[in-house]
Formats: structure tokens, sequence, C-alpha cells
């Protein structure tokens, strides 16, 4: 029996993909999609590592944005497939995603997630608004943008002034 290494070895090379498409290793399945071989049959596996690597290959986003795997549908989100619907999505995940391609910031700007929030504000968009985000996190990112570090360098949490203080240094190094 081949280990998972040398099956690879082999799908990479083209070579017994007809066999590896059945294989019970996940990962060797995903490699095959990885080959494009049989998107057809593997957009339906069971595993949504599999489906990720479909996803990746952009075959049938249009079938792969419904997926059950929160996994899943943000690849497809990450392709620039279907914004205006995962914009809405129930995971905070696939939202980030959205974001991180740059569509729905208007809207997403005010999301109940600060991780979609950090994602608008690493886009820059609408910083003199996120500056005052109740997230760390978010106001964190504002100040890694360099924006208004003269309010950030007296921010209440002590990781947001730490970074407003790195770029400020940063500024005045050049």
């Amino acid at each position: 029996m081949s280990t998972r290494e040398e099956k690879i070895k082999q799908v990479r090379r083209g070579e017994n993909l007809d066999v590896f498409i059945n294989d019970e290793d996940t990962v060797v399945r995903a490699a095959v999609a990885y080959q494009n071989y049989r998107l057809d049959i593997l957009i339906k596996d069971k595993s949504w590592l599999v489906r990720i690597a479909v996803a990746r290959k952009n075959y049938r986003l249009d079938e792969l944005l419904k997926d059950s795997s929160i996994w899943v549908r943000e690849v497809v989100a990450w392709q620039g497939y279907g914004l205006d619907i995962l914009l809405k999505d129930e995971s905070e995940w696939v939202r980030a995603a959205v974001a991180t391609e740059g569509y729905g910031l208007n809207i997403l700007l005010n999301d109940e997630s600060e991780w979609v929030r950090v994602a608008v504000a690493a886009r820059e968009y609408r910083l003199d608004i996120l500056i005052k985000d109740e997230s760390q996190w978010v106001r964190s990112v504002v100040a890694r943008k360099g924006y208004r570090l003269d309010i950030l360098l007296n921010d209440d949490n002590e990781y947001v002034r730490k970074i407003a203080q790195e770029e400020l240094d940063k500024l005045n190094k050049n």
C-alpha cells in the first residue's frame, strides 16, 4: 500500500487519477481535484477539504456558493464569486472574506462581528468611523494603517497604543 506522499506524487504526475479519485484519504482526493480531474464528481465529495480544492479551481462556483461548509463558501468568496449573496452569509468568516475582496464594505462596516470589521479596516475603508470601534482588534488595524496615530496613542487599550507607537516610530525613521 502506498503512503499518502507516494500517492500524491503519483497524482501530481497525473498517474492513476481514476483510482485515487476514490481513495479513502481526503488529502489524496483533494490532490486529484487540484489536477482538475473529474471535478464533476469531486464537487459532491463528502469532505469539505475536497470541495475547497474544487472551489479553488473555479469549478461550478454557483453550486458551491450554497455549500453546507462555511469553509467552502469562504473560498468561493475569495474567488470573487457571488459576493452579493455571501455578503449576507450567516458565517462571520464568509462575510470577512467578502470584505477582504472589497465588496459591500459600506454594509460590512457595521457588521456585528469584530472580525468582519477587522477585514473592513484592513481595506482602509472608513477608518474615520472604525477608529472609534469598540473592538481593540479593529482599532489596532486602524493603527497599523497609520491613521490618526495622534488619537490612537492615547487609546484606552494598551495593545492599540503599542501598535500606534510602532507605526509612529516607523514614520519618524523615514
